[in-house]
């Protein structure tokens, strides 16, 4: 095999390929542009995430508010949000909140 590779090698006078410090500038661009886009992004869902922040900070408020009055199903969704998970072991009640 080797034997194969060398008589095909034979058939160039020389190699010649990019060179390692030589940029290619049309990838050069399209790590820009998607670096920009990817910033774009970020940015984006940062804002969406703080917006529904807010949102779901005031509806849980208006709940606090009237909580003796809240159906079952609105209380459920209230602490829904506010807690991660309920671990109950040995008698002890272990809360993980979302906040």
């Amino acid at each position: 095999m080797l034997g194969e590779i060398r008589k095909r090698l034979a058939e160039f006078n020389a190699l010649r390929g990019q060179e390692a410090n030589e940029p290619n500038p049309k990838v050069n661009e399209k790590i820009e542009a998607l670096d920009t886009e990817r910033r774009r992004l970020q940015e984006e869902v940062l804002s969406a995430n703080h917006n529904q922040g807010k949102t779901n900070m005031d509806a849980i408020t208006d709940h606090v508010e009237q909580w003796d009055d809240t159906s079952y199903e609105n209380r459920q969704a209230v602490v829904d949000t506010l807690i991660k998970v309920i671990h109950i072991a040995d008698g002890n009640i272990e809360i993980t909140w979302n906040i």
